[in-house]
């Protein structure tokens, strides 16, 4: 699974920042380098270890999302499954 962040243009970007280093992540590009100012605001969250990713489950993921969606400057925070074969 996946924790999917979508800012409320740059004026979300600091705390955001700041709130997701508190979590023990950071946030990355969800879909970098894009000219699309409305595509610039999706990120994902990557744990900041490689020991927190492999402990991480979905009850963590839905915190950190919980968490996130409080913050001033995130319009949206969720979980998103992995993909599966249909």
């Amino acid at each position: 699974m996946t924790v999917v962040v979508q800012l409320a243009g740059h004026e979300g970007a600091h705390a955001a920042i700041s709130a997701a280093g508190v979590l023990g992540i950071r946030l990355t590009p969800m879909h970098p380098g894009v000219g699309d100012p409305g595509l610039a605001t999706w990120f994902v969250a990557v744990a900041d270890s490689a020991d927190s990713a492999d402990s991480a489950d979905s009850a963590d993921e839905e915190a950190t999302a919980a968490a996130l969606r409080g913050v001033p400057g995130v319009s949206a925070a969720y979980v998103r499954p992995d993909a599966e074969m249909p």
